[in-house]
């Protein structure tokens, strides 16, 4: 009997240990580019500086999970009169799940890997200039004074893995805000049509794994 419970023992922490893949918390950088934008006819809009980065947890080898900001630069400037430049910036907070496509359809491609991300939030428009204008008070909830609108989005990740906890990034994002008030030129009061609106943001930056699980198979022990 007191082998039977032993090999039932040895065999269930077996499985469960085998079963474990790789299941790491990380963190994650990226910087890159923000482009496009809804903006008004006055105006003209470039791309713009994107930071982004994160906190998240692999469940396992395919899929997970992270919380993660973002901070967008947005200048335009005037069409009938170039000289005038208006900068403002979008902070966006969001919570997105994490798929490894990759891994799930078995590439086999060794030390790279293609996520896919998708998810929602909350983003806030800030013009510093427009507000510091403003003799009014402001009565909106959230930030005052900022266009708060909430986003969703959508994302491609390619990875080269250095090592199990480095690993090297390119993501295209794909951002949609809900109910933006006015256009990004804050200061030419445009309204949008109150539908979704999009900017699309383009980044380069590195994964780190802080906390790894280690496959033990005790068989083998």
């Amino acid at each position: 009997m007191k082998r039977i419970i032993t090999g039932a023992l040895i065999a269930l922490t077996t499985f469960t240990t085998q079963a474990q893949t790789e299941e790491a918390v990380f963190l994650d950088f990226k910087i890159g580019t923000r482009l496009a934008g809804e903006k008004s006819d006055l105006v003209t809009l470039g791309a713009g500086l994107n930071i982004q980065g994160g906190l998240g947890y692999m469940v396992n080898k395919v899929w997970g999970f992270k919380g993660d900001f973002g901070f967008n630069i947005l200048k335009t400037k005037n069409i009938s009169n170039p000289s005038i430049i208006d900068r403002s910036a979008i902070v966006r907070l969001s919570l997105q799940g994490i798929l490894d496509v990759a891994e799930l359809a078995d590439f086999g491609i060794e030390n790279f890997g293609l996520n896919i991300h998708a998810g929602f939030g909350f983003s806030t428009i800030q013009n510093p200039s427009w507000k510091a204008a403003q003799t009014i008070e402001f009565t909106d909830p959230w930030v005052k004074g900022n266009d708060d609108v909430v986003n969703v989005i959508f994302g491609l990740n390619p990875q080269y893995r250095i090592n199990n906890r480095i690993h090297l990034d390119v993501d295209y994002s794909f951002n949609m805000l809900a109910k933006q008030d006015v256009t990004f030129d804050t200061h030419n009061n445009v309204k949008t049509n109150g539908g979704m609106t999009n900017y699309s943001t383009l980044s380069f930056g590195i994964t780190y794994s802080l906390i790894e699980t280690v496959k033990l198979n005790i068989l083998n022990l």
